[in-house]
C-alpha cells in the first residue's frame, strides 16, 4: 500500500517508523546509495552485541559530479541506523534530526550522496527551500543580514 501525505520530512520519518516492522531502521533519502562494502557493514552492526542504539554514517557527497572532500563536507556524519525502539522520533522541518536514547556509534563505510548534478538543479532547490530556511531562521531570532555579515560569512565559508 502507498501512502501519500503532505508534511514535513520529520512527520515522514516518523511515519515510516511507525509503519516499519523490523527491529532497525536504516534511512536513505532517494539522491543517496547504499554501497555494497556499507551494506555489509550493517548487516554485521545489526547483528552484532546491542549495547549501541543507533550509528551515524559517514557520508560521501558528490557535488556537481565532484567528490567533495574539504570545506566540511567530509566526513559528512549522519545518524541515519537505529533501532526501532530507541528512536523517540525525529525533529526539526529541514535539516531534520532524529533523538535517540542510548550509545551512538560510528560505521566507516561512506553513504553516497548525490547532490546536484547541475547549476539550474542546485538554483531550483535552493528556490524551493529558501522560504522554509528563511522563516525556521526568522523565528529562531537569527539576525538580519546585512552586507558586512554577507561579506563575512562568505570569507569564512572560503577560508
Amino acid at each position: 500500500k502507498i501512502f501519500t501525505f503532505s508534511g514535513n520530512f520529520s512527520e515522514k520519518r516518523n511515519f515510516g517508523a511507525r509503519k516499519a516492522s523490523g527491529n532497525w531502521l536504516l534511512y536513505v533519502d532517494a539522491d543517496e546509495r547504499v554501497t555494497p562494502l556499507l551494506r555489509k557493514e550493517i548487516e554485521k552492526a545489526v547483528e552484532g552485541p546491542q549495547e549501541i542504539s543507533a550509528y551515524a554514517i559517514p557520508r560521501r557527497n558528490i557535488f556537481l559530479g565532484h567528490e567533495m572532500r574539504w570545506g566540511g563536507w567530509w566526513p559528512d556524519y549522519v545518524l541515519r541506523l537505529t533501532k526501532k525502539d530507541s528512536l523517540l522520533g525525529w525533529e526539526g522541518e529541514l535539516h531534520e534530526q532524529p533523538k535517540i536514547i542510548g550509545k551512538v556509534g560510528k560505521l566507516r563505510e561512506p553513504l553516497t550522496h548525490i547532490s546536484h548534478r547541475s547549476l539550474a538543479e542546485m538554483v531550483d532547490k535552493t528556490n524551493d527551500w529558501s522560504e522554509v530556511e528563511a522563516r525556521l531562521l526568522f523565528e529562531a531570532g537569527h539576525p538580519k543580514m546585512t552586507w558586512w555579515r554577507f561579506l563575512s560569512v562568505g570569507a569564512r565559508e572560503v577560508w
